[in-house]
């Protein structure tokens, strides 16, 4: 049966633990395929699984990231201040 190989908005929504309206924005914003049927989203059937697992990846990326430059972010605030303080000329106070 075709409706079996979609979800509604409801559906979808369950499945990802987030509200209605926060599939309905993932959908408008192409985030989350799915197609307009009328006034109604419809999303595909894999796509709650294959969204979550880019999510997952996309959170292990930037966590993988972070630790990487843990180092060098420590630094950078420094390095930025000594930039800017470089052309300043302080005065001397009697």
């Amino acid at each position: 049966m075709a409706n079996e190989e979609y979800h509604t908005t409801a559906e979808a929504a369950k499945l990802l633990k987030v509200s209605r309206g926060t599939v309905c924005m993932l959908a408008r914003e192409g985030r989350l395929p799915a197609i307009r049927v009328g006034k109604q989203w419809r999303i595909p059937y894999e796509a709650p699984e294959l969204w979550m697992y880019k999510q997952k990846q996309a959170a292990a990326r930037n966590k993988a990231t972070v630790k990487s430059e843990g180092a060098k972010s420590k630094r950078s605030g420094y390095d930025d201040l000594l930039k800017i303080a470089a052309p300043i000329k302080l005065r001397k106070s009697n």
